[in-house]
């Protein structure tokens, strides 16, 4: 997974408006594909309700995902499509005041972890800055999160946010948590908590409104 280079140390106590696409919050580099990315994520209503969207805001988020689409002009193919999602992708911090996109990535590291565990998030360039993570812990974690790497049951994708795994996989993820954790001191561990704020309650309802969506979508493209 990656989201463009969306983090800095500064990011993590939240910046001006101004500064926002410098500088946007953890967790949105290891989220590029998490329930289609952050600028789909902002679609769903328990996003919008969290992050008390504007109307303007919801307008605005509205016309980037019309624009990142790779059908957004009939008739025209865009060649750089995934130039065009970047660039979408940055404009949702020029939207975002420093509170909701800090929020946003709170909820994009909770679900992370939730549905793929610590190794999902854990070589994320932007939380390696938030946790100091030295070089040599850096190259133990890559290894753990390599092995960690395998490819997930048909009809599991990390876009549907999954958070039922499979036994083999929760297994799996059990013991690279274990491994990562005994990585971590004390420190680093007390700051990804905090990292992940306080605990959000919504995403058994988002993955459901999510796949209703991958349905529809399926069963107009068979008419």
């Amino acid at each position: 997974m990656s989201f463009g280079s969306l983090f800095l140390a500064l990011a993590l106590t939240g910046v001006s408006q101004g500064q926002n696409q410098a500088a946007p919050p953890v967790g949105f580099e290891a989220g590029a594909e998490f329930f289609g990315g952050p600028i789909t994520l902002l679609g769903y209503k328990p996003i919008q309700e969290e992050l008390k969207l504007t109307a303007e805001q919801k307008q605005q988020l509205d016309g980037l995902r019309h624009m990142s689409r790779p059908d957004s002009i009939p008739g025209v193919k865009i060649r750089n499509l995934q130039g065009v999602q970047q660039s979408a992708r940055n404009a949702v911090t020029r939207i975002l005041n420093s509170k909701q996109q800090k929020r946003l990535g709170e909820i994009i590291l909770q679900g992370l972890i939730q549905s793929g565990g610590l190794a999902a998030v854990i070589d994320d360039p932007g939380l390696d800055l938030a946790l100091e993570v030295t070089d040599a812990q850096k190259k133990r974690l890559r290894t753990i999160v390599e092995a960690n790497r395998k490819p997930r049951a048909p009809g599991k994708t990390s876009s549907t946010g999954d958070f039922k795994p499979t036994k083999v996989e929760e297994e799996r993820r059990k013991l690279a948590d274990s491994r990562i954790n005994a990585i971590l001191t004390e420190t680093q561990k007390a700051k990804l908590s905090e990292l992940q704020g306080e605990s959000f309650k919504h995403f058994a309802a988002i993955q459901e409104e999510h796949q209703k969506r991958h349905r529809d979508g399926d069963e107009s493209k068979k008419k």
